[in-house]
């Protein structure tokens, strides 16, 4: 009798269980919680962001990466840009930089990244549009999914700020 418990347990638990090898679905562009059960992890994420540069202007795409120096395997990821002064606006496009991501959020479908299928990853590389229009500073925010089942993910990783160039100051000249 108790084997059966287990296995009807497991049924119902992989019903709720949502697995999403091919990528975040886009109601978790908001939260940026996965549909997996939730295990409690402590401590400092293994998972830090990296990117290339302290600000940014438009027309010019930033890079960065997704590393873990302590070598704990990507499974899943979901990175957006967000404004500092508003964090519910996701700001900016990604551009997919491999066949093992894809984009997805906002009315684009370019505001964020996301992993494309299960493969184990060690590091990510990704590249960022920022808008063509003035923009407020930006941070990234980062879920990463370490292991399926049990499911193990990290929450609200964060980049440091990056800011705005300001544009070029312009100086009249005046004949004496």
């Amino acid at each position: 009798m108790s084997n059966f418990m287990v296995v009807i347990s497991l049924v119902l638990l992989s019903a709720y269980v949502q697995g999403l090898p091919d990528g975040a679905p886009a109601s978790a562009c908001s939260d940026m919680v996965p549909g997996h059960l939730p295990t409690i992890v402590k401590g400092e994420p293994p998972y830090q962001i990296n990117v290339n540069g302290a600000f940014y202007q438009p027309g010019t795409p930033l890079t960065g990466s997704i590393t873990s120096p302590s070598d704990h395997v990507i499974l899943g990821v979901l990175l957006e840009a967000r404004s500092v002064a508003d964090p519910s606006h996701l700001v900016g496009e990604f551009t997919s930089t491999s066949e093992d991501f894809k984009t997805v959020c906002g009315a684009n479908h370019k505001s964020a990244m996301t992993h494309a299928n299960p493969n184990k990853k060690n590091n990510v590389t990704f590249s960022w549009n920022p808008p063509s229009t003035t923009g407020d500073d930006i941070y990234f925010r980062l879920t990463v999914v370490e292991s399926w089942f049990p499911s193990k993910y990290w929450l609200n990783i964060t980049s440091q700020m990056i800011n705005r160039r300001p544009e070029k100051l312009k100086f009249k000249s005046y004949d004496a």
